[in-house]
């Protein structure tokens, strides 16, 4: 038997310590079937089908949203109604009173020429029934930001437990994370500005868990993964990661999702031809 010093045994435990938080266990890519999704920006997981995907075009494409599985197989094409969207950035997926819905979020601003942007939600669509069906929003919604600032924003989720939807700005030197109701009776609502997020470098995506437990938030090279103690706001939560996890191979990550579980995410990216990477996240 080989005797290693303490301190060398030390020294190993805590490399191995560290890399358990920064190699994934486990990371495989597929390409999209469907070749007209060229500009993935948004990325949901399915509430109402197992293993079923939404995403999204960028900015100057027509109001529709794709479905795939979690292979890259075509499930359809679906357009949707109400405003025309001028950049959708980021999408999400929630049950909410018994029905399953959709969000998406106009709410990109690289000229900074606006000072809010738009919600709109839809049932989500029964990928079984005719594809290229028009649906209208069940609700939708404009917003303001404080001071009538302009953001662009890109990373946007929903806190179904909380009935809120979360936002952070991207390209400020720090990051801001702002509020709004899920729901609100209003036309037009103000978005409250919470905190500053300063550790985080222009992020592209963000998704919440359904339980209200778990974030992840997407940037260049990175996913933040977080876990929500009992007591604590996201406002405190998104202050610290527990997990910051690297990744690879992908161009212009633009949208992520939690897949069957919270350690699974999901990240797309405008590449051509379109890509997805999951990725597991190592266990605490």
């Amino acid at each position: 038997m080989i005797k290693i010093p303490l301190n060398k045994r030390l020294v190993g435990f805590f490399c191995f310590f560290c890399l358990g938080f920064s190699v994934s266990v486990y990371s495989h890519s597929f390409i999209l079937e469907n070749t007209d999704i060229d500009e993935s920006s948004g990325l949901a997981r399915s509430s109402r089908y197992p293993d079923v995907f939404w995403t999204h075009n960028d900015s100057g494409n027509a109001a529709v949203i794709y479905a795939f599985d979690h292979k890259g197989r075509d499930l359809g094409a679906y357009f949707l109604g109400g405003e025309a969207p001028s950049d959708w950035e980021d999408m999400a997926a929630f049950t909410y009173e018994g029905k399953h819905y959709l969000l998406l979020a106009d709410t990109g601003d690289n000229k900074k020429i606006h000072f809010g942007g738009h919600i709109s939600v839809f049932e989500e669509p029964d990928i079984k029934q005719y594809q290229g069906i028009i649906k209208e929003p069940t609700w939708q919604f404009d917003f303001i930001y404080p001071k009538f600032k302009s953001h662009d924003v890109e990373s946007v989720a929903v806190d179904i437990k909380q009935k809120t939807i979360y936002l952070i700005s991207k390209r400020k030197k720090k990051a801001h994370l702002y509020s709004l109701p899920l729901h609100p009776q209003q036309q037009t609502v103000n978005a409250t500005k919470l905190n500053h997020l300063p550790y985080l470098k222009r992020p592209t995506s963000m998704d919440i868990s359904a339980d209200g437990r778990y974030a992840v938030v997407l940037v260049y090279g990175k996913v933040y993964w977080f876990y929500r103690k009992n007591g604590n706001s996201w406002n405190t939560t998104l202050q610290h990661p527990q997990i910051t996890q690297p990744y690879h191979g992908l161009k212009q990550p633009e949208g992520i999702c939690f897949g069957n579980s919270v350690q699974e995410v999901y990240i797309s990216s405008e590449q051509l031809p379109a890509k997805v990477k999951k990725i597991r996240i190592p266990d605490q």
